[in-house]
């Protein structure tokens, strides 16, 4: 009897990160449920030009901040990890260097070794406190921009209804946002405890310790948490969590 192929959620933005995430999930031999939980809507705020350190947290940040004519001519430029770097390498930036872990807390490390006079964090509007409590505690002098907000799509959903009547196999969580709406939106349509009921059956990924805790506060445990908080090393995780079972 041939075995269906494991469907594993994704909640990724409706873009090219969404489209490479499930073209991973069918090159290991799964079926994608795309349910993008987050839309990003630019502030229309940039970086200033004057600050010796830019620091981007997504690729996002980066495109948004090059299609406004950005460029960082006077200041130097840090990405959280190589997919923001090499996006900034695409948009015509000299490639920005990384830490060696892809998170707040090896980004926070990798700038203070750095030992820069002033810090400007450009990010969404839901970035993590850890990385400015980090430099403050430093005494690095820091700044925020905001330059997009993340909102929660009207027509996200699909994957709650599909999980709580087990049809979905994982679900892959790329930030502690999608885990928020996603609990949110099963909340509201009274899916929590079919989702619980079936939570045997599940193999959840969380791309790193902040998503992991996020699902702890909603009751559910993270079953695999790459080494690597990527969404490539996220989808192997599942796979290998779910040929182990």
């Amino acid at each position: 009897m041939i075995e269906a192929p494991p469907v594993v959620a994704l909640f990724r933005p409706d873009d090219a990160r969404m489209r490479q995430t499930a073209a991973l999930v069918t090159d290991h031999g799964g079926r994608p449920l795309c349910d993008p939980m987050l839309s990003i809507v630019a502030t229309g705020r940039l970086p200033p030009q004057d600050a010796p350190m830019t620091v981007f947290t997504s690729r996002t940040g980066v495109e948004i901040a090059a299609a406004a004519g950005w460029s960082p001519a006077t200041t130097d430029v840090v990405a959280i990890g190589p997919a923001t770097a090499a996006v900034a390498a695409d948009v015509g930036w000299a490639r920005p260097p990384v830490p060696r872990r892809y998170d707040s807390e090896g980004l926070a490390e990798f700038i203070i070794e750095q030992d820069p006079t002033r810090v400007v964090i450009a990010r969404s509007d839901h970035g993590s406190a850890v990385l400015p409590a980090a430099l403050a505690a430093a005494w690095v002098p820091s700044e925020e921009v905001v330059l997009y907000r993340l909102e929660r799509p009207d027509d996200a959903g699909a994957s709650v209804s599909a999980t709580a009547e087990g049809e979905v196999d994982a679900l892959a969580f790329t930030s502690s946002l999608t885990v928020e709406y996603f609990c949110e939106i099963a909340a509201d349509a009274g899916l929590t405890a079919a989702i619980v009921n079936r939570r045997s059956q599940l193999t959840i990924g969380a791309i790193g310790g902040p998503t992991a805790e996020t699902l702890g506060a909603h009751g559910f445990e993270a079953d695999c948490i790459p080494t690597e908080a990527t969404a490539e090393a996220l989808i192997e995780a599942i796979f290998r969590t779910i040929d182990a079972s």
